[in-house]
């Protein structure tokens, strides 16, 4: 299954419970499951036209689709009503595109941008996945390529040092000689991208101040990990899963910390939250709830694809997770994941 869907069932009862307020019978959660459901098929039909389609539906799971499209539908008393305003209303998908396609624009993706590019890991990793999962659905190959340019302009601009680094560092995070450093330009692990430069060794520690600084967060390394494994199945092409691995291998011992403290479970590692933009100090030493999930999770899904590749017997070998995987199974096992966190 897909990452999101596994991360889900570890909190969804904390979050439907905040969310609704109750709990939820079975029979009225299969009836809103299987109005998602009926919703996502409708928009993905290719077969018959819509008009067919929506009306095989009864009222009740029209004006249920309206409704999560923001249509007002008070005054269609007629199913026949009903169906014709859902056929002309923009679907999911039409609504998808519009958003990405402004997206794409406003952030200049396909453009070459007058000042360097700003890239925000968090954001353009769901982005990749959205391109990619668009182009599936409509064969408009924009997508294709918007998928393809956002994940190498990423590259370029976040696995880089910042132009206005308080340091005057340039080149690769990982300061290694060419052509090593751009066949592997995540080993050193990937910016977050934030607004301001991150925090020097002299400056005072200001938390609210912290959410605007730039550093590496290792939950935006493990969201860019999965955008990578969609890029690797999306196009066959290994460099991807390579780039995924390094990244996660690269970050791994920097992250994990070694303790001896009663306070973590009696765990013998935890995770900083964020580190230094080299890795070489953190600047905030709590630990995320879900990183060891995140980490736990993406490590299996990189080991199965690594398996499943056609790369050879030495590269696997070579890019082999198991420490890094036992590592962070062992900070995850025996953990709570409720969270009221909606991110």
């Amino acid at each position: 299954g897909d990452w999101f869907a596994v991360e889900a069932l570890c909190f969804m009862k904390s979050i439907v419970r905040r969310v609704v307020g109750r709990k939820l019978g079975s029979r009225e959660l299969r009836k809103r499951l299987k109005l998602n459901w009926l919703g996502n098929r409708r928009n993905f039909c290719r077969m018959t036209s819509k008009e067919d389609e929506y009306s095989k539906l009864s009222v009740k799971e029209l004006k249920g689709l309206l409704d999560e499209r923001g249509v007002e539908a008070k005054h269609c008393v007629e199913k026949k009503e009903l169906v014709e305003l859902l056929a002309q209303s923009p679907s999911n998908i039409d609504i998808a595109k519009k958003i990405m396609v402004n997206f794409a624009n406003r952030t200049q993706i396909l453009s070459t941008p007058s000042t360097p590019p700003r890239r925000y890991l968090w954001t353009d990793s769901f982005a990749i996945c959205n391109f990619i999962s668009l182009y599936q659905h409509t064969s408009e190959t924009q997508f294709k390529d918007l998928a393809t340019q956002l994940t190498e302009t990423v590259i370029q601009t976040l696995c880089k040092h910042r132009p206005d680094d308080p340091k005057h560092r340039k080149g690769w995070l990982s300061n290694l000689p060419e052509p090593t450093a751009s066949l592997h330009p995540t080993i050193a692990g990937v910016r977050i991208g934030k607004a301001l430069a991150e925090r020097t060794e002299s400056e005072h520690y200001d938390r609210d101040l912290e959410w605007d600084r730039d550093g590496q967060y290792y939950h935006y390394i493990t969201k860019f990990a999965h955008a990578l494994i969609k890029m690797h199945h999306f196009t066959n092409d290994n460099r991807y899963l390579v780039y995924a691995i390094d990244m996660i291998k690269g970050v791994h011992n920097k992250f994990v910390q070694k303790t001896t403290s009663s306070l973590f479970s009696g765990k013998l590692k935890r995770m900083y939250w964020k580190m230094s933009i080299d890795l070489e100090r953190p600047l905030v030493n709590s630990q995320g709830h879900h990183d060891p999930l995140d980490g736990l999770i993406t490590c299996w899904l990189l080991e199965t694809e690594l398996n499943k590749s056609n790369l050879s017997t030495e590269e696997k070998t070579k890019l082999n997770l198991s420490q890094e995987i036992s590592d962070v199974k062992e900070m995850a096992i025996g953990e709570d994941w409720d969270t009221s966190d909606g991110l």
